[in-house]
């Protein structure tokens, strides 16, 4: 394809946004983010809102039917793409920016250029001098330790979520994220394929997000999310706050405990603190202290009750015996979970 004609639009339908390529050839939509995720059923509103229309028209100006391609743009750090892959967006990160812009950056003269192109390498360099490029490295590790029932559940809790839902409410929730991902993942689930998505940083059980709170917040990693039915459980590096002093620790974690009561939760939590510290005691450790909530930490990792995130880094086999642990953890969850 020969590039003649090239216009960008801002905003144009709610798209942050619009190449149009030679009058309308091409319109390359371009969603991008830096540090925030995807709000709901945002990538499936974008694309609608522009495929359906019959004639797209710009700022009064009609455009010929062109081929409509969708990209999902992220500088910052992304815990999957999974769900712009589902809602079938090309997906450029950071990296992959960073090494197309390496082969101009001594050919173009531009400030313009030249101010983005430092942006994005200093960008990158605070971003890999970071715990984030730990966390990648151990959790396309886990991924693919994750057993393949696992990932099958992933997939029917989601199904059974839609078909529970009210009749009204059905059709909406047929073009959710959730289901379009069990769409997506219904044709990816062979063992090689995971592998793949993998190696690519494309992650099916882990993520990490910002966790508000009223003390300002923190970032926290998630790995696993077993179903066991009446609960979820994970491991979770997260922060806390000991005497006043910040720190992160790796702990155990059980979630979806919204429709217990606060003895429930207790009594859950006992029983798989108990469990997990009286079957691997050389392990397991009870939290500084237990809260109430729908979702609490039930033990801590004993080598890991404080983390040093930069020791950790620039220490291989200190990395290598994390990457063990972890493994070994995700097995006990998925045996003593029940």
């Amino acid at each position: 394809m020969k590039i003649e004609t090239v216009e960008i639009h801002r905003q144009y339908k709610h798209i942050d946004v619009v190449l149009v390529i030679n009058e309308g050839e091409y319109f390359i939509c371009v969603e991008d983010k830096v540090d925030s995720g995807i709000n709901s059923n945002q990538l499936y509103r974008y694309k609608n809102n522009i495929t359906k229309k019959e004639k797209i028209i710009i700022d009064d100006k009609e455009y010929k039917d062109g081929e409509v391609i969708f990209c999902y743009f992220k500088t910052g750090d992304q815990n999957t793409f999974l769900g712009p892959l589902a809602h079938g967006y090309n997906t450029v990160n950071r990296e992959s920016l960073l090494e197309l812009l390496n082969h101009y950056s001594d050919e173009i003269e531009s400030d313009i250029f030249k101010n983005y192109y430092n942006y994005i390498v200093k960008l990158n360099e605070d971003k890999e001098s970071s715990w984030y490029s730990l966390y990648k490295e151990l959790t396309k590790e886990l991924t693919l330790a994750f057993p393949e029932k696992e990932l099958k559940k992933t997939i029917n809790s989601w199904e059974q979520w839609v078909d529970n839902l009210e009749d009204s409410k059905k059709q909406k929730a047929k073009i959710s994220d959730a289901n379009i991902k069990i769409k997506y993942l219904k044709n990816h689930m062979d063992k090689n394929r995971v592998v793949e998505l993998a190696e690519d940083y494309i992650f099916i059980k882990s993520h990490f997000t910002y966790v508000p709170n009223q003390r300002g917040g923190f970032r926290a990693f998630y790995w696993g999310n077993y179903n066991k039915g009446e609960y979820h459980i994970y491991l979770q590096i997260g922060y806390y706050k000991y005497k006043g002093v910040p720190k992160y620790r790796l702990a155990l974690r059980v979630g979806k405990l919204n429709d217990n009561n606060n003895d429930e939760k207790k009594e859950i939590r006992k029983r798989l603190y108990k469990k997990f510290t009286e079957e691997y005691p050389e392990y397991y450790v009870k939290p500084t202290r237990f809260s109430v909530g729908n979702s609490m930490a039930f033990a801590v990792l004993k080598d890991y009750q404080e983390i040093n995130f930069e020791e950790l880094q620039n220490n291989e086999s200190k990395i290598d015996k994390l990457v063990d642990d972890l493994k070994r953890t995700l097995n006990h969850l998925d045996e003593l979970g029940e």
